[in-house]
């Protein structure tokens, strides 16, 4: 007995199958775990997510770059602002679920959520960043 599985993979209706909904759907219809059409990028979205790369790459460089000892939280949550938006980028953390800041950051080895603050970064904490 076959079972009405639902399919993952459907083409855009209006078009014709392309080479990849054709490839797709024959390993789906092989029983093969297939991806959901949502997954797959288009060459737009890729190249903004490359663009994205850079400028994440750019600001962890830009931080880098000014990071000292008594240097508090604040000014490195300027930094990461200033970078992304003279890059035309908006920080992620900014606003996310009410999240005041552009950057999460902490002043010690350990990982959380804190709200940038003029508390002083030692040297020891930045070696270990």
């Amino acid at each position: 007995m076959v079972l009405n599985k639902k399919r993952r993979w459907h083409c855009l209706s209006g078009q014709e199958p392309t080479d990849l909904d054709k490839q797709v759907m024959y390993w789906e219809n092989k029983g093969k775990l297939v991806p959901t059409r949502e997954l797959i990028k288009t060459p737009e979205q890729i190249e903004g997510i490359r663009r994205s790369g850079v400028v994440n790459t750019g600001v962890l460089d830009e931080v880098a770059k000014h990071i000292r000892a008594g240097m508090n939280t604040l000014e490195i949550d300027k930094i990461c602002y200033d970078y992304c938006t003279s890059h035309g980028a908006i920080p992620a953390c900014l606003n996310y679920e009410g999240f005041p800041k552009s950057v999460c950051t902490s002043i010690n080895e350990v990982v959380c959520m804190v709200f940038p603050k003029k508390r002083m970064c030692y040297k020891r904490e930045i070696s270990l960043m």
